[in-house]
Formats: C-alpha cells, structure tokens, sequence
C-alpha cells in the first residue's frame, strides 16, 4: 500500500520497491496475525494464553478488548472469526 503523501510517484516507487513500510501500526497487526496462524499451525488452535504485557498473548487480549470497545474494523473481526480466534476468554462466543 502505497501513502507517499506530497512525494513524487518515482521516488514513491522506489520506497516500495524495497519494502518501505508506509502504515506502521498496520505493518505490526499483519505481522502478530502471522504470527497467530503459525501458532495456530503447531498447536491447533488459536487459544493463546496472556503471557505478560508483551507477546502473542498480550496481542490477542488487545484485540479482545479492541472489539470490546468497537476499535477494530469489520476486516480484521472477519478475519480473525475465520481461522477460529475466540472473543471471549475460556468460551467459544463471538
């Protein structure tokens, strides 16, 4: 995703051709969710105990709390019901 903002199209282009990250807080989602289906692919679920203020589990407490208070978009809800993700601690409710 390109956000160059005022830069010209070439150098735009030049930025994503090396990768540049352009939304940070988006980069740092796609990346723990990653990193949910790859826990998921060795243990069979998406059940992450809360290991600290950091972690995998800190992240999936986040976006607990994040749907709780309706900051999280409809995408990422989706996203996140399709590969089994549990909104509510020890139960299988949404």
């Amino acid at each position: 995703m390109s956000c160059g903002g005022g830069l010209p199209a070439n150098k735009t282009q030049r930025l994503d051709a090396i990768g540049f990250i352009w939304d940070l807080l988006d980069f740092q989602w796609e990346s723990k969710f990653r990193e949910l289906l790859a826990y998921k692919a060795v243990r069979g679920n998406v059940n992450v105990p809360n290991s600290g203020q950091t972690g995998l589990g800190a992240w999936v407490s986040t976006q607990r709390a994040a749907k709780k208070a309706g900051e999280i978009s409809d995408e990422r809800i989706q996203r996140l019901d399709e590969i089994g993700f549990e909104w509510e601690r020890g139960n299988k409710l949404k």
